[in-house]
């Protein structure tokens, strides 16, 4: 996880935040509405990939007209 903030830090990304579990991880996403949005496949309480279905069908929710509460 340093290696990579370190490399997009370097490449001019200056707000860089991190998660170390999958809930972490979302209610990061929730707080901080990211451009971004990278995953590990395997995390401690959870997998990538089921984040990221959960990640989508938020985004899919905000684009039908949907609000952040």
């Amino acid at each position: 996880m340093e290696l990579i903030k370190t490399v997009l830090r370097r490449e001019g990304i200056e707000r860089v935040i991190t998660a170390s579990t999958a809930r972490d991880g979302l209610a990061q996403f929730h707080q901080e509405n990211p451009d971004l949005v990278l995953l590990d496949i395997m995390l401690p309480d959870g997998e990538g990939y089921d984040i990221c279905k959960q990640i989508r069908a938020f985004a899919t929710f905000i684009n039908e007209g949907g609000t952040r509460k």
